[in-house]
């Protein structure tokens, strides 16, 4: 199983060093995001003027990432990224959200689905649009695992969005 996602946690800041304490910790990030989501994003009477323009510019932005890679166009994995975007821009106003954010959290979203699934994807023109060989291959330089979109796309819901939530 790949490291990538643990690295990218750690040099992100959002793990500890100290694996015994991972757990507690993403425990607590994982509340902390739920009660952002429930009191920015879920609560719609709430929103600033200048949250709703953050979150138009979002639902522009999300449906343009990565055009020609197909897990960018589940409606899961859009809302997903909606969701994200909007709870760290309203927790980060300093930045807020920028346009190119969206290809950012792709980057993210590739990397932990790949940790999951132990599959890379790659557009390739076939009836589905996407690749189910991974991008890296074999001893024999046969594919070393497959899947599909839908079994990539499987957790990628609500209970999900805090492993993005930075």
């Amino acid at each position: 199983r790949s490291k990538r996602k643990i690295v990218w946690t750690l040099l992100l800041g959002y793990t500890p060093a100290r694996q015994s304490s991972r757990e507690a910790h993403l425990r607590r990030k994982r509340a902390e995001y739920k009660e952002a989501q429930t009191l920015h994003f879920d609560n719609v009477t709430t929103r600033s003027p200048r949250d709703q323009a953050t979150l138009r510019q979002i639902l522009v932005d999300v449906p343009r990432t990565c055009p020609g890679v197909p897990l960018f166009t589940h409606e899961r994995i859009q809302q997903l990224m909606i969701r994200v975007l909007y709870v760290w821009s309203v927790r980060h106003p300093a930045s807020g959200y920028v346009q190119g954010m969206n290809d950012l959290l792709a980057i993210f979203i590739l990397v932990f689905i790949a940790d999951a699934t132990g599959t890379w994807f790659a557009a390739d023109g076939s009836a589905d649009g996407v690749s189910t060989r991974p991008l890296s291959t074999g001893s024999r330089g046969r594919p070393a695992r497959s899947a599909s979109i839908a079994s990539s796309t499987r957790g990628a819901d609500d209970d999900d969005d805090d492993a993005f939530s930075a």
